[in-house]
This record gives C-alpha cells, sequence and structure tokens, in this order.
C-alpha cells in the first residue's frame, strides 16, 4: 500500500508541474510530465506501482488539460490518438524496465556462475531422499518436485506438477480446506510448522513433519512457497501416536452400525463413514467439504444451522438433537426418512469439530405405528363386538326366561362362528358355504339340507350380517317350519354375477305355512340387517307348502380383500343423568351396524325422543341434517368413511352432538375437541342424559365445537 500512495505523489507532482507549465504550453503536450511519473514509478516502485500512475496520469491529463477542460468527453480525434499514444507509452516503458529489472543484462561468465548454482542447488535438493521438497505456487500448484517426494509420496514428478497440492492431504483435511489454512499461515507469518497425517499415491497413510515457507520478490509479495515433508512414522514417539490414534479412531468409525458424520465449525462434513453413506446413498467423497444441511429437507436446514451454532456457542461437549417431532433426513434419492441423533464437540490443533452420530429408524417407527394401528383395531372391533351382543341382549324377547336365553344364546354363538371365520381368514373374508353350513348344522340334519352354487367368498364387511340372516331363517325354520320335523328339507342356492349374488332358500316337508300376524324380531333383524346393512333386496313367499325367500345381494360384498378402516381417539365426556325436556327432541341417529342402530333407536323412543333415522352413510345423514334435527349422535366410521363431513354440518347449523364409537382417539386433528365422547358398547341411558346435558348446555348459549 506504501507504494501506491508514492505512485500516486509521483502524479500529483506531475499534475503541479503540468499547471506550472500551462501558460506556456496551452492545450499541447498535456501528457507528457505524467509519462515522467509513469517511468519513475515504474522503475522506483514496480510495475503495479508504474501501472497505477498510468492509469490516474490518463485521467488527470484528459480531464484537465484535453478540451474540453474539467470534462471527459466529448474528445477531438487527436487529443483521442494522443490518449493511446499516452497509454501506450507508458505501457512500453513499464513492461521494459519491468524485464529489465527481472532479467538484468549481465556478463557471460556471471551468467554461467548463476546457471553453476542453480545446478547445485538442484543437485543439493536431488541428494535430500529423506525429505521431499517442492515448490508451489501461489495458489498452491506444484511446480517442483524432488526425488525425496518421489520416494516418500509415490508420485512421479510428471504425474503430479502442475496439480494442487491438496491432494497430498488426507480426506478430511481437504474438506477443512486445511491445504488453504496452511499457505494463509505462512503468508502471513512467515512459516507453517505441524506434525499430522497425509496421504501417498496408493491411499496410504503416514505421520509427516511438514514446513511451509513463503517466497517473495522485490518488492516483498508472495510468489510462491516451499514445501517440506519428512516421514516420522516410525522414527519418533510423535509419529507412532499419530497413525496409532488415527488407525483406532478409523477402526471405530468405519465398523460402527450408526451412521457417524464429523463437521468443522463452517458444518462443513469432514467424516462421512460406511454407515452414513449406506443411510444417506451418497459416497463420501461426494458430502466431504458439503455443508451438512445437504443431508436435511430443506424446510429444516435453517433452524438446524441456528442450533448447531447455538450448541458450538454453548461450549456443551455434547447433547441430543432434540425436536418437539420426529428428525426427518433426506437421502441422495430426495426421499425423507425419520433419524434419532445426538452431536458432540472437541477442540483439535485450535479448531472446534463436531460430530453427529445418527439413526434411521424407519423401520422402528413403521412397526410402531403398525402395532398402535393393530391395537387401536383390535379395542375398536372388540368393543364393537360387545355393542352388538348387548344389542342383541336388548332387542331380543321371549314369552318365558328359557326362551330368551335361548334365543340369546343363539344368536351370540352365531356372531361367534362368524367372528371365528375372520379369524381364521385374518379378516380377509369367508367362504359363503362354510358361512351357510355352520349356521345351519346345530339345528339340520345332514340329509336335511341341500347346497348349491358356485365357490364365493364374503367380504370382511358382510360376514357377521350374513351370519345371522342365515341364523335367523335357520331357527324361524326349527320353530315354525321344515326343520321343525325329521322328514323337512331346506334347500338353498346361490349364483354370482357381476351385478349381484342370488340367494334362494325353499323350505319342503315341514308343517304348513301362515304369514305371521305380526312381525316379531326375527323378521326385524332379517329386514333391518339385510335391507340395510347389506343393502340387500329381501322377498318372502309365505307358500303353505313351505317358505321361500329370495335375497339379492350386490356383488361388491363378495370378494377376498379387506378393506381397511380408519379410526380415532377422543376423551369420555362426564354426563349427568338429566331427562329429556317435555317438548318433542329429534335426535339424529347416524350409526352403520344395524343393530345397534335398531337397540339405540327404540330404546331412545322409549325414553321421550323423537328418533330421525338411523342413517348408515353420509349421504343419508346429511339429507336427514337438512329436514330440522335438534341433537344428534354419531358414529365415527361408516363403512370405512370418517363421520367428520356430518360433524361440520351439524356444527355449521349449532346442533350440538356427540361421538359413539368404539375408537380410543376419535379426532386427531382436534377439530372437534369438546364434543362428548361415548364409548360403546352403550347405554341407552347414558346416551339419553348426555343429549339432554348437551341440549341443555345450548340453550344457555353453548358454543358447538368447529
Amino acid at each position: 500500500m506504501q507504494r501506491y500512495a508514492l505512485a500516486a505523489g509521483l502524479v500529483v507532482i506531475a499534475l503541479v508541474v503540468r499547471l506550472f507549465l500551462g501558460p506556456m504550453l496551452g492545450d499541447t503536450a498535456p501528457h507528457f510530465t505524467f509519462l515522467l511519473a509513469v517511468i519513475a514509478s515504474a522503475a522506483w516502485l514496480g510495475s503495479r506501482a508504474g501501472g497505477l500512475a498510468l492509469v490516474l496520469g490518463a485521467f488527470l491529463a484528459t480531464f484537465f488539460f484535453v478540451p474540453p477542460h474539467l470534462a471527459l468527453l466529448p474528445m477531438a480525434w487527436p487529443d483521442v490518438v494522443a490518449l493511446a499514444g499516452f497509454i501506450a507509452a507508458g505501457g512500453a516503458a513499464i513492461y521494459a524496465l519491468d524485464a529489465v529489472r527481472r532479467s538484468p543484462l549481465r556478463g557471460p561468465k556471471f551468467r554461467e556462475s548463476a546457471h553453476s548454482t542453480e545446478l547445485r542447488e538442484h543437485r543439493l535438493i536431488d541428494a535430500a531422499h529423506d525429505y521431499a521438497i517442492y515448490e508451489l505456487d501461489r495458489e498452491g500448484r506444484i511446480l517442483t518436485w524432488n526425488k525425496g517426494a518421489e520416494r516418500l509420496k509415490g508420485w512421479k514428478a510428471r504425474e503430479i506438477i502442475g496439480k494442487p497440492y491438496n491432494i497430498l492431504h488426507t480426506a478430511e483435511s481437504r474438506a477443512k480446506n486445511a491445504p488453504g489454512r496452511e499457505l494463509k499461515i505462512a503468508a502471513e507469518t512467515g512459516r507453517f510448522e505441524e506434525e499430522a497425517p497425509r496421504v501417498r499415491k496408493d491411499g496410504s497413510i503416514f505421520a509427516a513433519h511438514v514446513s511451509l515457507f513463503p517466497l517473495r520478490d522485490d518488492q516483498g509479495e508472495v510468489t510462491g512457497f516451499v514445501k517440506v515433508t519428512r516421514d516420522i512414522s516410525d522414527g519418533t514417539k510423535a509419529g507412532k501416536a499419530i497413525l496409532e490414534s488415527r488407525r483406532r479412531m478409523e477402526a471405530v468409525v468405519q465398523s460402527a452400525m450408526d451412521a457417524i458424520i464429523t463437521i468443522d465449525e463452517e458444518q462443513r462434513i469432514v467424516v462421512f463413514n460406511p454407515a452414513a453413506e449406506q443411510s444417506f446413498g451418497y459416497s463420501a467423497d461426494e458430502v466431504l467439504g458439503q455443508p451438512v444441511t445437504i443431508l436435511m429437507p430443506e424446510r429444516y436446514r435453517a433452524a438446524h444451522a441456528d442450533h448447531v451454532k447455538d450448541f458450538f456457542d454453548s461450549g456443551i461437549l455434547n447433547r441430543p438433537l432434540t425436536s418437539e417431532s420426529t428428525l426427518m433426513a433426506l437421502r441422495a434419492s430426495e426421499e425423507e426418512f425419520p433419524i434419532e441423533a445426538s452431536i458432540s464437540q472437541v477442540t483439535v490443533g485450535g479448531e472446534r469439530v463436531g460430530t453427529i452420530i445418527l439413526r434411521d429408524i424407519t423401520e422402528r417407527k413403521t412397526s410402531e405405528e403398525a402395532q398402535a394401528l393393530l391395537a387401536r383395531e383390535v379395542d375398536h372391533r372388540a368393543k364393537n363386538a360387545l355393542a352388538v351382543a348387548q344389542a342383541l341382549v336388548g332387542l331380543t324377547k321371549g314369552d318365558t326366561v328359557e326362551e330368551f336365553a335361548d334365543a340369546v344364546r343363539g344368536r351370540i354363538a352365531s356372531l361367534a362362528r362368524a367372528h371365528t371365520l375372520l379369524s381364521q381368514s385374518r379378516w380377509h373374508g369367508a367362504p359363503l358355504e362354510q358361512l351357510i353350513r355352520d349356521e345351519i348344522r346345530p339345528y339340520a340334519g345332514k340329509s336335511q339340507v341341500t347346497l348349491r352354487g358356485p365357490k364365493t367368498t364374503c367380504s370382511a364387511t358382510a360376514v357377521q350380517s350374513l351370519g345371522l340372516l342365515f341364523h335367523e331363517l335357520a331357527t324361524n325354520a326349527v320353530k315354525y317350519g321344515a326343520l321343525s320335523r325329521e322328514s323337512g328339507h331346506v334347500s338353498i342356492s346361490w349364483a354370482l354375477d357381476d351385478q349381484a349374488l342370488a340367494i334362494s332358500w325353499e323350505e319342503r316337508g315341514g308343517p304348513p305355512v301362515a304369514r305371521p300376524k305380526r312381525q316379531g324380531f326375527g323378521t326385524k333383524l332379517l329386514k333391518q340387517v339385510s335391507g340395510r346393512q347389506l343393502n340387500a333386496a329381501i322377498d318372502f313367499d309365505w307358500d303353505p307348502a313351505g317358505l321361500r325367500a329370495k335375497i339379492r345381494l350386490p356383488s361388491t360384498l363378495f370378494t377376498a380383500e379387506r378393506m381397511p378402516e380408519s379410526g380415532a381417539r377422543g376423551t369420555p365426556a362426564a354426563l349427568r343423568p338429566v331427562a329429556p325436556s317435555g317438548r318433542e327432541q329429534r335426535v339424529l341417529i347416524v350409526e352403520d351396524e344395524e343393530l345397534v342402530a335398531l337397540e339405540l333407536s327404540c330404546e331412545l323412543s322409549r325414553l321421550g325422543w323423537t328418533v330421525v333415522g338411523p342413517a348408515a352413510t353420509l349421504p343419508e345423514a346429511l339429507s336427514l341434517i337438512s329436514k330440522g334435527v335438534d341433537a344428534a349422535v354419531l358414529d365415527v366410521n361408516l363403512r370405512g368413511r370418517p363421520v367428520y363431513p356430518i360433524a361440520s354440518a351439524l356444527a355449521e347449523r349449532d346442533v350440538p352432538f356427540l361421538f359413539c364409537t368404539g375408537y380410543e382417539l376419535v379426532d386427531p386433528e382436534g377439530r372437534f375437541a369438546d364434543v362428548p365422547v361415548i364409548r360403546k358398547p352403550v347405554h341407552p341411558e347414558s346416551v339419553s342424559a348426555a343429549l339432554s346435558n348437551l341440549l341443555k348446555a345450548a340453550a344457555h348459549g353453548a358454543p358447538v365445537s368447529r
């Protein structure tokens, strides 16, 4: 900087001289004094100072002495030629002076002596077999390479001259930009020295003592470096310790099952072990020196960088990389995956480095989610089964205790048989023929039943209802029809096409049959369960010779595939036994389990409510809402679809409602956190009390959860 200031001073002196000569010279020779300043600067201060004087002189001469004065443009053509001549003359003078300074003309004897000295120096350097001695340019590219370097490093001179010298460093050292740091320290302090691992051409590591010295020109500018390296692997305790420490560390890092990633203070990756390569899909060469944030989704990168910086600044030795939610990482394929991770820090050679140890927990998370789903499904199915059993008990009638007990036992047994078939198929469905045989077997001999039809499998959603349907037909035949006599016979046949499954039930050989005068629970169950839950059409022909029934069911119910249900959990509501008001209260029941819906409808009607529905589908429920209701009871899962659209529609109309479900988690998103939840199996009086409480709260202005 001092040389440049002196050059600028010479140009200012030239300006003052030209101003003094102005009255004599006028507009002629505007560049003369400035050319002298350029030559003086180049000769005295160097070519760079001369270049500064040339640029500054061209500007000042044009501004002050070339018409129009005190402006740069416009210029007459002769003045442009004069300016170009000044620049050319100044540049030539600078080049000539630099050439003279660098290669002064000397006598033949002197040149011969210098050449001899240079040869002796080269022979001396090459004779140092135990030392790698080589020269670098300012950017760190290798310019010379002695015999000792060939022996120690493994590269021939023709192979390595011109290459950057960082290839002599380990991968971790390159990732930390240690070669650039060495050059900077040597240039600033005059020397860099350390004992550290270095790498040979074959990839082997050795312990080295390295020294780095800057080379300077006459003006003190750094023009290059000299590097001296000595192998201390076997000769010193320090060298042996360096190699032994590195071998132990490499063994641990390379064999670790967890991903190990080391970063520097700039959060660049300096170590990337094989487990990390396997987890992320990158090779170590691809990521070394890259910011560690490339290994995580973009939405987390800024926060992670701040978190790691705070950790380095805290001085804490180690801590887990915690998060309110699961930590996510990013593979090379752009796939995100969950991880567990911790970070530690240590100071090495005056520099802090952090080590992140992480584990891919994709399999564990998948297993945990599967277990949670299984637990919820088991809980849901068990509670639904209890609710169905309770409904059967509540709806079954009998003239005597014995008849009542027999009817309940028979229907519970039917449910158990259907459950067994589903369990055997892992809830994928059940063979139709096996289902019919299991329901008929307790009531008929082998010769009393004929089955005809193709091999057909019922879907899991239809097995329980179909089992009850055939159970009711069989018990009716035992009480009043063909199976009440040993000579009686039942013929069951079915046919499946793209539209429907058609089932025919025909009885012969029993007592004369007449249409019943009143509709019992068995008939209600047949029509309600088959007609609504199975979306079936059933026709009875009360032929005196024997009952005939035609049943038509959708073909979509007969598949071996299982449609998974989605469930939710909620918080039970505390209910007070408050009776409904005297005014007629219309309660919508939304429940796809027909037995539960039937029992709940009957009991709420008995308790004084006006039942709307029940609805088993979303469209049906939405249609009933539009007709006006005062409150609602909602099952969470309607044939595989969540009931939340119905809940939202009720909330928009400020109609209070409650959930009646077997699920534990009712609303994962928390939209209806304040809605009461009653667990299945339920007691109708509890539902009645909860509805009364809802209506009472609504009357006092309590808002409906939205």
